[in-house]
């Protein structure tokens, strides 16, 4: 009976352990590219300055990296997945309180310039 616990046990620990890791491993693998992926939009989409700004708030890259990191864990552990948060009415409309931030476009809607 105890030898059951204990394997059961360790198949948890190996899965959580499993699942820090590759968490970890993906909010490293892309800090450690050259270069962000905010300024690499903003010279192919040719955004204004100020819309580059709110990105960088947005997105919290002016923030520490432990506080990103902080941010991502909390995200990563604690947030509905997509289509729960989608399904999730709290809006006097019955949308989801994700429901926008889910449309395509949404995040590059600002005006290019000419």
């Amino acid at each position: 009976m105890f030898g059951a616990i204990r394997v059961v046990g360790k198949k948890i620990l190996f899965a959580f352990l499993t699942y820090v890791i590759i968490n970890l491993f993906i909010f490293i693998v892309p800090r450690l590219m050259p270069g962000n992926y905010i300024d690499y939009l903003a010279s192919t989409r040719f955004l204004p300055r100020e819309a580059v700004e709110e990105l960088y708030i947005r997105f919290g890259l002016m923030d520490p990296l432990h506080i990103q990191l902080l941010r991502y864990v909390s995200n990563v552990m604690f947030s509905l997945p997509p289509i729960l948060a989608i399904l999730t009415p709290s809006t006097p409309s019955g949308h989801g309180r994700l429901s926008r931030h889910f449309s395509p476009g949404h995040l590059f809607s600002y005006p290019q310039q000419l």
